[in-house]
């Protein structure tokens, strides 16, 4: 039976990309106990409508996403009541949906895996549909260092083009401490360490921090436990997207690029200003870098 699920998961099952599961163990009792941990909590700036689509991008990567899995995964913060009509989907690696249970375990809690295929397919469902990206990925783990603020975003337009595609509003998403929680050994750009750091993501298609928290039963003693720092995910207001032309590539035309482009700016500009608002009244006790930086 194993034999037989493997290859049916492997090769047929196409739910990483569609969405079609139903995520009830966001449910779960657990996950009310991991958000007061740190504690997390989500704040909302504005309503926003079950009647549009949306793509709700999420910074900062940090080291392992714990605030996106807490918003996202699960609704121990409240995210069903705060937003309601809006049918989620979380995003994360392929290469988490390639192991038979582990897989299952992520398809209901709702996580599908970053694709084209997947933001086509699940936006297509209609009004209320959404997926959540975290738009820095693997690169910008590198960049996490406690109360530092480097997004892994210039360069970075596969998110926008999917959204004007599938006519989809982006909503800045900024987690408050999501750096916070893991202290890192950081190398600069340029070092052989964030050259080792570069390659290994190169040929696996992820890469992680050296890094650590705090101990199970010893504070002090580092281990892979998050450090209890509060975090706070304030999700912003919609940014909206203009129809497109028929026939205009995206991606390969003067006036494809141009498109992208200038929305690209105006989400930055709105993430920006996201931060602006609420970098020093959300995670209180903490001194942080007061300069957003994008890469």
């Amino acid at each position: 039976s194993f034999i037989v699920h493997l290859i049916w998961s492997l090769f047929y099952d196409d739910s990483s990309s569609r969405g079609n599961r139903t995520p009830f163990l966001r449910k779960l009792p657990i996950w009310k106990l991991f958000v007061d941990y740190f504690p997390m909590r989500l704040e909302k700036t504005v309503d926003i409508s079950p009647k549009k689509k949306y793509v709700f991008c999420y910074h900062p990567h940090g080291i392992l996403s714990l605030g996106a899995w807490g918003t996202f995964a699960t609704d121990a913060l409240g995210f069903s009541e705060k937003f309601p009509g809006i049918d989620h989907r979380l995003l994360t690696l392929k290469l988490n949906f390639k192991t038979p249970w582990v897989r299952e375990y992520f398809l209901w809690h709702g996580l599908c895996d970053v694709s084209a295929s997947s933001f086509k397919r699940i936006l297509a469902k209609g009004a209320g549909s959404a997926v959540v990206v975290v738009v820095g990925g693997a690169h910008e783990s590198l960049f996490t260092k406690p109360r530092d603020n480097h997004l892994y975003l210039e360069r970075r337009r596969g998110f926008v083009r999917e959204a004007i595609r599938a006519g989809a509003e982006l909503v800045p998403v900024y987690a408050f401490g999501e750096n916070d929680i893991y202290d890192t050994l950081y190398f600069e750009e340029g070092s052989w360490g964030y050259w080792l750091q570069v390659k290994a993501k190169q040929y696996f298609s992820f890469t992680l921090p050296i890094f650590h928290g705090r101990g199970m039963f010893f504070k002090r003693l580092p281990f892979i436990l998050p450090y209890r720092k509060p975090v706070t995910v304030v999700v912003g207001k919609p940014v909206p997207v203009p129809k497109v032309p028929e026939g205009v590539d995206l991606r390969n035309s003067d006036e494809g690029r141009k498109i992208v482009q200038e929305v690209h700016q105006d989400y930055m500009k709105a993430l920006r200003t996201l931060w602006d608002e609420h970098k020093n009244v959300t995670v209180s006790g903490i001194q942080r870098a007061q300069t957003l930086v994008f890469d």
